[in-house]
């Protein structure tokens, strides 16, 4: 339970306990204020849809759709929820977990504020998993998909250092999380001031992945990003402005990548 001040309690309409974590999909009503306080366990959250702003050390986050927060437990935060409600995949790690966890990771040390990109479309196959409900197989593919999850996490909200040559890197992903840029390698070259052969091989040094798979997931973020923030923009128009062929082009990596359709997604991220 929280501790150190009082706050509202979040619905869970889906909660399971697999291995070291408990995964719940927790929903907050528009305009909800939690008061300062704290948590047991140690913490990931991914905001589906709707929003809030987390106030932590002083510092308020704005956290929109595809973001995630990481916390130690006993992180003191405070929450307001704005007009549209909030939904959230909650990630808790009980402390004996935590303490193996910090064994092959640091990314309970600290509270990580980040957008998600790289696992996004994980988070979403998580919480389809997740609200089909539990046999063996299942909650086995549910612990296996949180263990990765958490793995990109790490990665995604460890910040690069600024030095070269990660600056020049780090400046090409944040265009590729923007938009859609539909450049050739040798135009993100130019701009990061380098050699195409160079760029590339850094990038996947510090991404893990070609320049060209990171785009794609980054449009696939902004894509599940638009499709849970409205139900005014139609899926063809969303699919169009994201950089896909069509509707159908959309839907058939969505299934690909999450297990579900894009209309599901917007049912789940979207208020009870």
């Amino acid at each position: 339970m929280p501790r150190e001040g009082s706050c509202t309690t979040a619905k869970q309409p889906s909660i399971a306990a697999v291995g070291p974590f408990i995964i719940s999909r927790t929903e907050h009503a528009s305009y909800t204020t939690l008061l300062p306080h704290s948590h047991p366990h140690a913490t990931i959250t991914i905001v589906l849809g709707g929003g809030y702003h987390e106030t932590i050390g002083g510092v308020t986050h704005e956290l929109q759709s595809m973001s995630v927060v990481v916390k130690p437990a006993g992180t003191l935060h405070a929450n307001h929820v704005d007009r549209r409600g909030a939904r959230c995949l909650l990630l808790e790690l009980t402390a004996d977990a935590a303490e193996c966890v910090k064994t092959v990771t640091n990314v309970f040390d600290t509270p990580r504020v980040a957008p998600l990109v790289r696992g996004a479309a994980l988070a979403l196959r998580t919480l389809v998993v997740l609200e089909k409900g539990g046999n063996e197989p299942a909650s086995l593919a549910l612990e296996s998909l949180t263990m990765e999850l958490t793995a990109i996490i790490a990665g995604e909200t460890s910040a690069i250092s600024a030095k070269e040559p990660a600056a020049r890197v780090k400046r090409v992903r944040d265009r590729l999380e923007e938009s859609w840029t539909g450049a050739t390698l040798g135009d993100l070259a130019k701009e990061a001031g380098c050699h195409p052969i160079y760029l590339a091989r850094m990038f996947r040094r510090a991404y893990g992945e070609s320049i060209g798979s990171y785009a794609r997931r980054a449009r696939f973020t902004r894509a599940a990003r638009a499709i849970a923030s409205t139900d005014r923009e139609t899926l063809s128009r969303i699919a169009m402005r994201m950089g896909y062929y069509d509707h159908s082009h959309l839907a058939h990596e969505f299934q690909t990548r999450t297990g579900m359709a894009p209309a599901e997604w917007r049912r789940l991220a979207a208020a009870s």
